[in-house]
């Protein structure tokens, strides 16, 4: 390379290629060359390479790329000055479009996201531990009747996590509420979920930030396994769980971020989804913020259920 060089960083898929064309391959030793790049000042998503200043900032803008994907690999590349097209940030994130540069090695996932391979392994351990006793959660058929007794602490508990990502201005008081109600029938959770959340949105905001704390793990090498695993729970209670729960409570999202989470390394105090797993352990199913209070479908035994039913 010709001039001043600078480093960079790349994330492509298992096989080594890029995400946009499938066919550009990594090998340490080569340089990749975009002839068709449009001309600087044309912004960064137009045709040309991309890559970002640091490995991190490189697995934060792949957040949005398909688990079926991973594991993800990350590449250290050199990029000449002169071929730097354009720059643009969103978010936490930095990326670039050049038009070419020289792959010089591949990063582990655990020097991106700066953390000791073992510690990470055993993050990974604990995942997969994790998911594999998704499959005997007992979706909507709770062995005993649940009471507020059972519940208080971890609603508590998710209270007390999602107050660390408020905001000025998303309630008013500065709090979420934390009145809650049970609801015994899915014709009573049915008609709580149809009335208007006045604090769904504050709730949605502040489950969405700390999900976006955990997404510099996003990647990690149990990833793919997470994510079939997520598919599979949730399938298995799709004809149960109230389709109408708020989005950020639902299991496919809460079982999802649960794992991100614990991957990441984050404090436990502060994480979210650990008590609404809980919940769906118990057989319960939280619906989520309805007209100031925080609703949990309760359905009666399973036992019970069945003797009614018969």
């Amino acid at each position: 390379m010709d001039g001043e060089v600078v480093t960079a960083f790349k994330c492509t898929t298992k096989d080594t290629v890029d995400f946009y064309t499938g066919k550009n391959a990594h090998v340490v030793g080569v340089t990749i060359i975009e002839p068709n790049h449009e001309p600087a000042g044309s912004g960064c998503c137009v045709p040309g390479l991309h890559v970002s200043p640091t490995a991190i900032e490189a697995l934060r803008s792949m957040r949005h790329k398909r688990c079926e994907q991973t594991p993800w690999r990350f590449w250290r590349v050199s990029v000449a000055k002169a071929d730097i097209l354009d720059k643009q940030t969103r978010g936490d994130a930095e990326k670039w479009r050049v038009r070419a540069y020289r792959v010089e090695e591949e990063i582990p996932l655990a020097t991106v996201i700066g953390c000791d391979p073992a510690v990470f392994q055993g993050r990974v351990a604990t995942v997969r531990a994790e998911i594999e006793t998704w499959p005997a959660i007992a979706w909507l058929r709770p062995e005993r009747e649940i009471t507020t007794t059972d519940l208080e602490p971890l609603i508590e508990r998710w209270h007390a996590a999602l107050s660390h990502y408020k905001r000025p201005g998303w309630w008013g008081t500065g709090e979420l509420p934390k009145k809650a109600r049970l609801v015994r029938t899915r014709a009573a959770a049915a008609d709580a979920a149809t009335a208007t959340a006045a604090t769904a949105a504050a709730a949605a905001d502040a489950a969405t930030a700390a999900a976006d704390a955990a997404d510099a793990a996003a990647t990690a090498a149990a990833a793919a396994d997470a994510a079939a695993a997520v598919t599979a729970a949730a399938d298995a209670a799709r004809s149960l769980w109230p389709y109408w729960c708020r989005w950020y409570i639902r299991p496919r999202y809460v079982l999802w971020r649960s794992v991100r989470w614990r991957l990441a390394g984050l404090p436990e105090d502060r994480n979210p989804w650990a008590p609404l797993v809980a919940m769906f352990r118990l057989g319960v199913i939280p619906i989520g913020y309805v007209r100031g209070e925080f609703v949990i479908y309760c359905p009666p035994p399973a036992a019970k259920a069945t003797k009614e039913a018969a």
